[in-house]
């Protein structure tokens, strides 16, 4: 038998003895840090798998190339396509297998007519599918984006964002999180890939054009399924027509069109009441612990935190009736000695049961906090109020800068996340975009106390991530908005400017 396979069988025999310890309750009674490791090793044993499941279809792809069918190999063994030989041997989807062959074959060694041998299309991506780095997703994200600038920008230019992108996946690059999933890779692909084609490659208008339709079938069952084709531009400002039209106020005006809202109004209040002119409160400080998962919610608990933020974007749209004079807002109360001390409980309106001190501490980072001050008998002797909003032009502003909420692996748009005060307002800390992060409403409740760390560096934010993420602890850039890595890229690699890009390593 073939020494390789010989040796493969040997790694399964071993791997059944990892799982059957695993499943017999190993798992489940490891500790949070072991289970993450855990999890973690078995995924860089996937990608491993993975990079030889490319490798072995790149080898059934160029052997089913022949001009005559019968001596193709997947003719041979009863498939039209090396795609379909493949399926049928790994089991997996049709999907699946194509991605394979694909990378099989844009990271096999090549040979010239005349019998040369040449390295392979991609020898980066090559080398990181054999150590491990990344997997058939990973390998898929890089590869798709370049393939498509590859015409504009030429081989030595696509070659140079090939290497930028292996060495981010290895955890190794300047500007990169020290951990990068397929998402992210595909993201810096893609801002690679505008970067090697500045002009850009013209849609495929005249296609989309024909593409575009509606349709819709009969009633069955009390329903009505509809479906179609949608172009772009059309899909983006429905979206848009959409979230606008989700305020209850969408009733038609009298003389006017569909209202949708705008961008100021209510927020959320903190009241404190204390007996001295002592400080405001202060913001919780940031836990070093090893965290859950980042995104541990279960797809109900998503939910819920979807139409939590629906409402809350509602409420602080100002588009809504008002209370008593003024719009909806959540007014939390807290004695200042308990926000001080970071124990007691705080109180909401209309419900009964106390909450945690914490909850005032989250309010207050993004509120308005009002302090009242009562004498002995109770009577009120003062009131101030200190602002901590972010206006709109520095929400925008910020907005543009980070793209999407800091937390790297979360995709919650930066217009839909809450203003973060990197330094704590009642610290000191100003209202400024020098000071100012966006972060979606589940991580702002978790940043303080999973381990995540944010700091601006002249204006900057960096993070760092927990140990479980990355074990070595690291700073990184945090914006994810793709014209800013755009810039990045431009510092680092100087444009020509002309038709072809030519870069030097």
């Amino acid at each position: 038998m073939n020494e390789l396979l010989d040796r493969i069988d040997a790694l399964s025999a071993e791997l059944d003895g990892v799982l059957a310890e695993a499943f017999s309750g190993a798992v489940g009674a490891a500790t949070d840090d072991d289970v993450l490791a855990i999890m973690g090793a078995a995924a860089g044993i996937a990608r491993r798998a993975e990079a030889l499941l490319c490798e072995g279809s790149g080898v059934v792809s160029q052997r089913s190339t022949d001009e005559i069918v019968a001596d193709r190999m997947s003719a041979r063994f009863g498939s039209v396509t090396a795609g379909e030989l493949v399926q049928r041997v790994t089991r997996s989807t049709r999907v699946t297998a194509n991605a394979y062959v694909r990378i099989g074959r844009l990271t096999a060694p090549r040979r010239a007519l005349t019998g040369e041998a040449l390295p392979a299309r991609y020898p980066g991506l090559r080398e990181a599918l054999a150590t491990g780095a990344v997997g058939v997703e990973g390998a898929l994200a890089v590869a798709v984006p370049l393939e498509k600038a590859r015409p504009a920008a030429g081989d030595a230019a696509v070659l140079v964002a090939e290497a930028e992108l292996c060495t981010a996946a290895r955890g190794d690059a300047p500007d990169a999180p020290p951990v990068v999933d397929a998402d992210a890779l595909r993201e810096m692909a893609q801002v690679w890939a505008v970067f090697l084609d500045q002009d850009g490659t013209e849609p495929p208008e005249e296609r989309a054009m024909r593409k575009r339709d509606f349709w819709i079938g009969r009633c069955r069952d009390g329903v009505v399924p509809f479906g179609g084709h949608a172009l772009p531009e059309f899909m983006a400002e429905l979206r848009r027509c959409i979230d606008a039209l989700m305020s209850p106020r969408t009733a038609r005006q009298p003389d006017g069109p569909w209202f949708a809202g705008g961008e100021s109004g209510a927020g959320t209040e903190l009241e404190s009441t204390g007996s001295g002119e002592g400080g405001e409160g202060e913001g919780d400080s940031s836990g070093d612990e090893a965290a859950p998962p980042l995104d541990p919610r279960t797809v109900g608990q998503r939910r819920h935190d979807a139409l939590w933020t629906l409402i809350h974007r509602i409420a602080t749209s100002g588009t809504l009736p008002t209370i008593a004079g003024a719009a909806p807002t959540l007014v939390v109360h807290a004695r200042e000695k308990d926000l001080l001390a970071g124990t007691g409980f705080t109180h909401l309106p209309g419900i009964g049961e106390p909450q945690p001190i914490d909850l005032a501490e989250r309010i207050a980072c993004t509120g308005r906090m009002q302090r009242v001050v009562f004498a002995e008998n109770g009577r009120i002797t003062s009131i101030r109020t200190t602002e901590r909003l972010f206006n709109r032009r520095q929400r925008r502003a910020i907005e543009a800068r980070d793209g999407t909420c800091i937390i790297p692996g979360c995709q919650v748009p930066a217009d839909w996340c809450e203003i973060h005060h990197v330094d704590e307002h009642s610290e000191g800390g100003e209202t400024s975009t020098d000071n100012g992060v966006p972060v979606c409403m589940f991580h702002h409740h978790w940043v303080h106390v999973c381990g995540w760390e944010i700091q601006m560096r002249l204006g900057v934010p960096y993070v760092r991530g927990p140990a479980w993420w990355d074990p070595r602890r690291r700073w990184f850039r945090a914006s994810k908005s793709p014209l800013t890595m755009l810039d990045r890229l431009e510092i680092r690699q100087p444009l020509a400017h002309s038709r072809h890009l030519t870069l030097t390593t």
